[in-house]
């Protein structure tokens, strides 16, 4: 079903490595692909829809865009939301998709046409045909989902180029400090830096500019 809807496409990302790759879209949506995984983005994401292909484990922070919902597309179904967090996971015999709400609320529709509708918090077993519930004390553990980045005491110029190596690119650029070199003892979790840039307005009023998949820190005061 999901053919014809990505005829046009401009961006694949394909985690070949052994470590799970973070991606930051232009909407600031954050995904993180596990190995293996593949992730295939339409041409005119964020301009008329946002809408894209997932082949493998994948987890989802999505901006919300109340004009313009996100949709997962699988090999077994669509899902969609307007912003949220969850996990999607193909499952080892690839009869389906476990699905993993972790915030928010999702609307699924299988191949078939079959529809469910998940919200705050839980977890459903996705088959090109029908729904199953899963227990929420049935733990998958997402293993291949990484650790946390900690980061104990060090200067903020330092935490961001950390960061950016770890993403592949400047995802955060610093252009100016205020008051001498900021320090930083904090904890970034995969999938949602826009946390971590949260914390920086909280901690030292910085301006930010965020455009297309990044953040432009143009000033950040150190003294507070």
């Amino acid at each position: 079903m999901y053919f014809d809807k990505l005829l046009f496409r401009t961006a694949i990302y394909q985690n070949t490595g052994k470590q799970p790759l973070a991606v930051v879209l232009s909407d600031f949506t954050e995904v993180v692909l596990a190995p293996q995984a593949k992730l295939e983005v339409n041409r005119y994401y964020g301009l008329f829809d946002r809408e894209l292909r997932l082949d493998g484990n994948a987890f989802f922070n999505v901006h919300e865009d109340k004009d313009k919902a996100f949709r997962v597309l699988t090999g077994y179904g669509e899902l969609e939301v307007l912003g949220t967090e969850f996990f999607v996971e193909e499952k080892h015999d690839r009869s389906g998709v476990q699905i993993e709400l972790t915030e928010g609320k999702l609307s699924m529709e299988t191949n078939s046409g079959a529809k469910y509708l998940l919200e705050h918090t839980g977890k459903i077993s996705m088959s090109d045909k029908t729904f199953e519930p899963v227990e929420n004390n049935v733990n998958q553990g997402h293993t291949w989902f990484g650790q946390p980045m900690v980061f104990e005491d060090l200067p903020i110029h330092e935490i961001i180029n950390r960061i950016n190596k770890i993403y592949g690119f400047d995802l955060i650029r610093l252009n100016d400090l205020v008051g001498g070199e900021c320090r930083l003892h904090t904890v970034v979790y995969p999938g949602r830096i826009e946390e971590f840039i949260n914390e920086l307005e909280l901690l030292f009023n910085i301006k930010c500019r965020r455009y297309k998949g990044t953040f432009d820190i143009d000033e950040i005061n150190c003294n507070g």
